[in-house]
């Protein structure tokens, strides 16, 4: 929270209003709920870039621009992403790549919601 919030480890009750009818009738009291919000600029879009390494075990090469699903700490994304050279240069310029090859490591570029800080990918 911007303003006040609660301590960690502090228990709170919650009311949701207006949510669906479906989250009523999967809920369990008997497991653990995890709830989040947004900070104030998370809603915004920007540019992206993320380090990703394709898997050797993966039986083919994934093309620039093909859809992949991406997680993001507790949120996830429909992303299509240009892939291009990890590493520096001295004039800051990195060569596009079409593919990304099992165990091959590049940056991948796409379109996603600001996040803020370091989450888990």
């Amino acid at each position: 929270a911007l303003v006040g919030g609660w301590l960690p480890g502090r228990r709170v009750k919650i009311h949701l209003r207006n949510g669906p009818l479906s989250f009523r009738q999967d809920y369990k009291p008997t497991q653990p709920l995890a709830l989040y919000s947004l900070l104030r600029h998370e809603q915004k879009r920007t540019v992206v870039n993320f380090s990703i390494t394709l898997s050797s075990d993966y039986p083919k090469p994934l093309k620039s621009k093909d859809e992949l699903i991406l997680f993001c700490g507790s949120r996830r994304f429909l992303i299509n992403p240009l892939f291009s050279q990890l590493g520096n240069t001295p004039n800051d310029v990195h060569k596009f790549q079409r593919y990304l090859h099992p165990g091959q490591t590049a940056v991948a570029s796409f379109i996603a919601p600001l996040t803020w800080g370091s989450v888990p990918a």
